[in-house]
């Protein structure tokens, strides 16, 4: 089967958040079965080139929808490890994707377009794709130029599938992007499967792909119903109701091989390849040894909690407060590492920093270094991911890989990767952490209390990490989910 990827980010090369890794894990594991897989990506200055096998052209052009503007463009060939690249370089003159960043421009909205115009202008004149896989709203317009504006006469008729990774972000635009890349867009402005539901004198460009592309897929099943609520659906619950039929959720993966506790050189003592608890202990032990000295942590034998996260509004920063407070009450100790940009929640953790400062108990780091993650991963015992919405979420699959119990709020990948150790209606080897459903705080001191308990039972301890071995949160697992989807 023959894949384009159409994405704006691409682990390790160009990457804000998930949708990287699922780009790059989904078309490592869909080369890796055989499939001929290529991803259009545009060619960002800060791309890391060392990466990347050299790029060479493949052809020159220029980019036209009317007479007052004409956009210089070349498209370069290159590859990721064993993942073909184009390249798409804009030679215009706002210098769009020379900013040193991805995201986070007054002007996105014309920057994507521009991209996904380009990104057409390459399949019109170097490659005639078959199935084109888009993620998110950058790229969920394209759905719509296929389907309706600018290949209407073209004798191909390409599938495309566009996964939805989270719904906060919808791209609103205005006529002005249109207009500045001198595109006749009346008539967009007309389509009800077009116009943002809060605003009608704005496009909204990821209705676009949900209205337009064959099949959707969100990043968890749990995830895909709760978007279709009023809560989650962020005000396009309406129209992904209306493509229900189209819509499955595919719960992400990890790869397996990069997140392997038995060949990690980020940590003083690794894992078995196999599940030999003893030894595991011993290597958790080592770890967080090794941890503790590095951050002036006391050496204390009592459970080791964690959160390693962005902070931000969606991560329950006020239940992740609460499990600082509540864990070093009880006597544990707790790592947080993460970083916050909105400035309330920065200004929260910098008074929980100040608050605990000099405490023997207790380490933040607002500096992410994936090293020092994997090490906290591998020396703690329980992870507190306590996030108001996630709509699939890797660390807690990661934590397992390391023998770190999960404690989760029960929503989105959150609540198809975790099940509760104590959840009767579930096969014993499927319990492997501690689930809460409310946003109360008393829920979440509970599922701690039980975790300082289970911590005491090392018969029960012990057969809740075995568990972990057994979970499968490859990409080979959601792969074949994916190829599903595409042979529809």
């Amino acid at each position: 089967m023959s894949i384009f990827q159409v994405a704006t980010e691409i682990a390790p090369i160009a990457k804000v958040g998930g949708l990287a890794d699922v780009v790059y894990g989904l078309s490592k594991e869909l080369v890796a079965t055989g499939h001929d897989v290529k991803i259009i990506l545009p060619y960002y200055d800060f791309l890391k080139t060392k990466k990347l096998c050299a790029p060479k052209v493949i052809c020159k052009s220029t980019f036209s929808c009317s007479s007052h503007t004409k956009i210089p463009v070349t498209y370069y060939d290159s590859k990721l490890e064993d993942l073909p690249l184009v390249l798409v370089k804009a030679e215009d003159k706002d210098h769009s994707f020379e900013r040193g960043s991805i995201y986070g421009q007054m002007d996105d909205s014309y920057r994507f377009l521009l991209f996904l115009y380009l990104t057409m202008h390459y399949f019109e004149t170097c490659e005639k794709p078959s199935l084109i896989h888009l993620h998110d709203w950058p790229t969920s317009f394209l759905a719509y130029l296929y389907k309706c504006d600018a290949m209407e006469n073209s004798p191909l008729d390409p599938k495309i599938i566009l996964t939805l990774h989270n719904m906060l972000h919808q791209g609103r635009t205005s006529k002005k992007p249109f207009e500045k890349l001198g595109i006749e867009c009346s008539h967009l402005f007309k389509d009800d499967k077009l116009l943002d539901q809060n605003n009608p004198t704005l496009l909204n460009l990821l209705k676009a792909g949900i209205s337009y592309a064959d099949n959707i897929t969100t990043v968890s099943p749990t995830y895909s119903k709760e978007i279709q609520t009023r809560e989650f659906g962020y005000a396009l619950d309406g129209a992904l109701t209306q493509r229900k039929e189209a819509l499955k959720g595919i719960l992400n993966g990890i790869d397996h091989n990069y997140w392997n506790p038995s060949k990690d050189n980020s940590l003083k003592k690794e894992f078995p390849t196999t599940f030999q608890f003893e030894k595991i202990m011993k290597a958790k032990k080592a770890n967080k040894e090794k941890l503790q000295t590095m951050f002036n942590l006391k050496d204390s034998k009592s459970p080791l909690f964690c959160t390693v996260s962005r902070l931000d509004t969606q991560k329950g920063p006020e239940l992740i407060e609460h499990a600082i407070t509540f864990s070093l009450d009880r006597g544990a100790q707790f790592f947080l590492l993460g970083s916050a940009s909105d400035p309330l929640v920065k200004k929260q953790f910098e008074e929980v920093k100040e608050k605990y400062k000099g405490n023997p108990n207790f380490h933040m780091t607002d500096v992410f270094d994936e090293n020092v993650a994997r090490l906290v991963y591998a020396a703690a015992d329980f992870i507190v991911i306590p996030s108001s919405f996630e709509p699939c979420g890797l660390t807690q699959m990661i934590a397992m890989r390391y023998y770190c119990i999960p404690i989760v709020r029960k929503t989105g990948g959150l609540a198809d990767s975790v099940v509760d150790i104590d959840q009767d209606s579930a096969l014993a080897v499927e319990r492997v952490g501690f689930v809460f459903e409310s946003k109360e705080k008393h829920d979440l001191e509970q599922c701690i209390e039980r975790a300082l308990a289970l911590y005491l039972d090392k018969e029960s301890y012990e057969e809740i990490l075995s568990n972990h071995a057994l979970q499968d949160f490859s990409w080979e697992r959601s792969a074949k989910a994916y190829l599903k989807v595409y042979s529809k």
